[in-house]
Order: structure tokens, then C-alpha cells, then sequence
């Protein structure tokens, strides 16, 4: 049995396109959290349903309608002129709720393993039922999300996921589709193992000095899931794009039960191969945790070793080279296949725009999918990388946790985007603290990048006084000679 495994889980699910009922008084919620009723439960006949593979976006395949959907609460409402603007620009296709359905096999030896079910993203406010017992409820339509199911899984058994998805409600102004549109993957692990998006590598470079070694700092976060302490080994490998081992660094370490322990190690590149726009070489971190000798949990990070740095009077600067950003902003949907995008059509749009002389990308205005930065750092794409709202409240921090977690070790990240056109917010003191705490959880989760926020005025005020790089959306509105003399960092 591998150490660890990522199963692919986008055949066959079974698709309804619209809601059930809801329970009678007292039926909502049960004992235990086990519910019976309609699609929940296992024994439920979907055979009427459709037959789709993921990734899923039931938007699209809807009917085109110049009518503003009708609220379920005020059908009489028709609605304000902005209201039915943002539902012009979602184009014209209703949103709704769809219902997703699959079983699947797990096998007794999987007994005493964690088991975890991934979501790459879910448009939108998504519910999860396993085997008739609720898991969890996830609102963001962007963020990637985990549930574990170790406990609520028939072993040596089908076990039936259910997924309601309401996509009634928009989060932006553009076209979001809805439905479960990225990928959804099984993970089994031992209980001791790298804890999810577990590690950081950040590496400083003198490209001045091509000969000289890269140093590599590497910080990984451990879990222990067991109930008593454990001492093992963490090694450390780092391979190039030829698989040859380049360095390799091992440590001890003792992890108390049902806790997190995060190592960090320091390992030296010789000769390293930079990643460039020109050359987007890569390397490939295999972290493997070692108990009484055998090897128990094994996890692959790619990264790339590079040097970058904005300059307030020169711009910025890639391997100590000047660099102008050429770039775009890009929404995720693609014209006539909507927000579930295949793999291959990700790295078709980069294909293009670097034709087209494009060296930069900015992800308007939510977090991307893995597959597209996994295209840029493979054919030398810079990226900004937004996050879809500005906040403090433990929701907005948690989605900006995600996004940070999941994507630091990408090369092509160069700025994190805390929001966009935050008119209400931005040239503020509320709007300044907002953003200081949230440049703080940033660079205490990646301290390698600067931070940066649209602005669409107020520009030196409010967050101005906090971003590393600062935004200005629509340049022609503003003064920016008059703006740098006065924040000449």
C-alpha cells in the first residue's frame, strides 16, 4: 500500500438540477447527525439523474433569460437597477441549486488510515452529507476545502456523498457559473504525515553569481493524529526537472499526540537553474516522514528557485533584471465551456497570451484554480494572485488563509492582491486597519512576497499607507508622479 494517496474522484457523479423539500418541523436535523430523507438517503433511487463527470458547471448549460431571477422570499420583487445590471453581467443564465450524488468503495485495508475528502472549489455555499450524516458547510465559491471522513466511512463497503449546491446568490459582478466545477479528490495518509499545503520553501539566490549555491529554507508542518507521542524523521529531498537528488537534508523530531510540530531545515542548490520567464526550470520538494525506519508518508511540492523585488524608482525585478510587466487581468471562465474549465484549455490561455507577448497575469478577482498556476510555473508566467474579499472577520481571514496556504510555494506568484476596488473601504482608517491585519496573516504565512490592493482612487490614503506595491486601477484618474514624491517607498 503507498505511503499516501490522491485519488481522482471526477467520473461519474449523478446531477439534479433544481431542490427537494425541505424536512418537517423536528425531521432537519437528527441523532447523531443522520439524516434519511430523499436524496440523502443511500438507498435513494438517482437513476432519473443525470450522469456527469467533473468538473461541472450547470450555469452554462441553463437557458439564456433577460429576466431578473425571481427571489423564493418576495417574488414580487423585481429589483433594483443594480440588481438586474449584476444580472446582466453574469450573462443572462440563472444561477440555482443542483445536487450532486456518488458512490464510491472503500476497502477494509484502509482501516487506521485518515481519510479526507478534497474540494478544489464549489460555486457556491456548498453541503455535504456522507453516508447520511451532515460533514459540513462551505460558503466561498473560490476556496478549496477539505472535510475528513475517517469516522463516518463504511470500510469494506459503497459509501454515498451527497452535495448541495446553491449558486442563488452571486459574489461578484462578472459570470461565476455554479456548480462543483473544479476537482474533488480522496486522500488517504497515515496519522503521522505533512499536514495539508504543509509546506513553505523559500529560496535566496545570487543570480549576480551563477556559480554560486542556492540556499533553500524549508519549513514543514507534521501532524500526529495518534493519541500518544511519536519520534520520527523528516527527510527532506530535493530533485530537478531530470528526477536527479540535488540536495537532501534529514531531522529529528518528536511530535505530541494529537498536535502539530513544524521543522525547519536549510539545504544548499549547487549551481542552481533559475526559473525565468525564458527558462521556467523547476525543482521538486520530497518531504517523507520516516517512523522506526519505514517510510510512512511521502508528499511532492514543485517550486522554483528565483530572486524577485519591486524597486519604487526602477520597477521590478526578475533574477536582478529588469522587467516590464506585460500582463493581463483574466476572469476563470472560458467562452462557451463557462467556469468548469478542463486542465488542457488552462494552459491553452496561457499558451496564447505568452504569443501574444504577454509576461503577467493577474487573477480577477478570486483565487485561481492549481491547474492555471501550475501552467504558469511550467511555461513562465508571472502572477498576481487576488483574493476575493477584504475583511477581518474569521470567514474573509480563513478564505485569504486559503489562498496563501495552497499557492506560496508557486514560482510565478510575485504580489498577493488583498481585494479590488474596495470603494467604501479602501481610503479609510477602517480601511487601513483592515488591511494591516491582513498583511500581517500574509506575511506570516509567506514572508517572500509583497502585498498590494486595486485601488480605484483614495490612492494615498487609507491602505496606501500599508501595501508594499500600491494599486492603481484606471492610471489616467489619477496624479501617479504627485502620488510617488509623496511615497517615494
Amino acid at each position: 500500500m503507498p505511503a499516501r494517496e490522491r485519488l481522482l474522484m471526477d467520473p461519474d457523479w449523478r446531477f439534479y438540477r433544481g431542490d427537494f423539500p425541505t424536512p418537517k418541523q423536528g425531521q432537519h436535523w437528527a441523532k447523531g447527525g443522520n439524516f434519511a430523507y430523499g436524496p440523502l438517503d443511500p438507498a435513494y433511487d438517482d437513476s432519473m439523474w443525470r450522469l456527469v463527470d467533473l468538473p461541472h458547471d450547470f450555469v452554462v448549460e441553463g437557458d439564456f433569460t433577460r429576466q431578473r431571477p425571481v427571489s423564493a422570499q418576495c417574488p414580487q420583487l423585481t429589483g433594483p437597477p443594480e440588481s438586474r445590471a449584476s444580472h446582466m453581467m453574469h450573462g443572462f443564465l440563472p444561477g440555482g441549486v443542483g445536487w450532486y450524488r456518488k458512490s464510491f468503495l472503500i476497502p477494509q485495508q484502509d482501516l487506521g488510515r485518515l481519510l479526507e475528502i478534497e474540494f478544489d472549489g464549489v460555486f457556491r455555499n456548498s453541503t455535504l452529507w456522507l453516508n447520511r450524516h451532515y460533514v459540513g458547510t462551505h460558503l466561498s465559491g473560490y476556496t478549496g476545502f477539505r472535510y475528513d471522513i475517517t469516522d463516518m466511512v463504511n470500510y469494506g463497503g459503497w459509501n454515498t456523498v451527497v452535495v448541495r449546491v446553491d449558486a442563488t446568490e452571486y459574489e461578484g459582478w462578472f459570470y461565476e457559473g455554479g456548480g462543483i466545477y473544479r476537482h474533488v479528490w480522496l486522500l488517504k495518509t497515515h496519522r503521522l504525515r505533512v499536514a495539508p499545503h504543509g509546506t513553505l520553501i523559500v529560496c535566496q539566490v545570487e543570480p549576480e553569481r551563477p556559480s554560486a549555491p542556492a540556499r533553500v529554507i524549508i519549513s514543514t508542518w507534521v501532524q500526529n493524529h495518534f493519541d500518544s507521542e511519536h519520534n520520527c524523521q523528516l527527510r527532506s529531498t530535493v530533485r530537478d526537472r531530470q528526477g536527479q537528488t540535488v540536495a537532501r537534508v534529514e531531522s529529528e523530531l518528536t511530535v505530541r499526540p494529537l498536535d502539530e510540530a513544524e521543522v525547519r531545515q536549510v539545504a544548499e542548490v549547487p549551481q542552481p537553474a533559475l526559473w525565468s520567464l525564458e527558462t521556467p526550470n523547476l525543482y521538486t520538494l520530497l518531504s517523507t516522514i520516516m517512523l522506526d525506519g519505514k517510510a510512512v508518508d511521502e508528499c511532492e511540492t514543485t517550486f522554483g528557485i528565483r530572486k524577485i523585488h519591486f524597486h519604487p524608482d526602477h520597477g521590478f525585478f526578475l533574477n536582478g533584471r529588469p522587467v516590464k510587466l506585460k500582463g493581463v487581468g483574466c476572469h476563470q471562465d472560458h467562452a462557451g465551456v463557462g467556469a468548469a474549465l478542463p486542465d488542457r484549455i488552462q494552459a491553452y490561455r496561457i499558451e496564447r497570451l505568452k504569443e501574444m507577448g504577454c509576461n503577467a497575469y493577474r487573477s480577477v478577482h478570486n483565487p485561481p484554480t492549481a491547474e492555471l498556476l501550475d501552467a504558469c510555473d511550467r511555461l513562465g508566467m508571472l502572477v498576481m494572485a487576488e483574493n476575493r474579499i477584504l475583511g477581518t472577520s474569521p470567514e474573509v481571514l480563513g478564505q485569504l488563509e486559503a489562498l496563501v496556504r495552497r499557492d506560496r510555494n508557486h514560482p510565478c506568484i510575485i504580489l498577493w492582491s488583498l481585494g479590488n476596488e474596495e470603494v467604501r473601504l479602501q481610503g479609510t482608517e477602517m480601511g487601513q486597519r483592515t488591511v494591516s491585519t491582513m498583511k500581517r496573516l500574509v506575511k506570516r504565512l509567506d514572508p517572500s512576497r509583497p502585498v498590494t490592493l486595486a485601488m480605484n482612487g483614495a490612492w494615498g490614503r487609507g491602505a496606501s499607507h500599508v501595501v508594499d506595491v500600491q494599486g492603481c486601477n484606471y492610471i489616467g484618474c489619477g496624479d501617479v508622479d504627485a502620488f510617488h514624491k509623496e511615497f517615494p517607498d
